[in-house]
């Protein structure tokens, strides 16, 4: 099937079928993701001297995490095994490097937001978009037979 640069399904277990995908719908929540870490921690920084750091070593801490998250997200891809439940709990490696881009346009996004805004408030905006987006991707599954499902 090959690799796709979008597609609304992403799985290594039925590639024949669907193939693999870079970018899928949950790339918006990595985007969000890659915002509100940036966000969090200079939020952090200005009441921690600790946590103070260069803008490229918080580029950097923030796609350190956001890999982690990734490998956890991986586990089927190494294991070779089947997801429980959904097509959509499996990713691929290509998604997993998508997913990676979007966090990081999304800490890229953060500087551009409305100057005047302080960091708290854009943080909370934020957030409030992501979990909303969070909330209604996972209402909308892809069942192990292909079909979208609504939880």
């Amino acid at each position: 099937m090959g690799i796709k640069l979008f597609d609304l399904v992403d799985t290594i277990i039925n590639y024949n079928r669907y193939g693999n995908a870079f970018f899928t719908p949950w790339c918006v929540v990595h985007f969000f993701s890659g915002f509100n870490i940036y966000g969090a921690v200079k939020i952090l920084s200005k009441n921690f001297k600790f946590m103070k750091m260069p803008d490229r070593d918080l580029k950097a801490f923030v796609l350190f995490l956001h890999t982690i998250y990734e490998i956890k997200d991986l586990k089927h891809y190494f294991r070779g095994t089947k997801p429980k439940n959904y097509l959509d709990d499996d990713n691929s490696f290509a998604n997993s490097i998508g997913d990676s881009i979007a966090c990081m346009i999304g800490y890229e996004f953060y500087p551009l937001i409305k100057k005047s805004m302080s960091y708290e408030r854009k943080l909370l905006i934020f957030i409030g978009i992501q979990v909303t987006i969070m909330q209604l991707f996972t209402k909308f599954r892809v069942n192990k037979k292909g079909k979208y499902i609504i939880d």
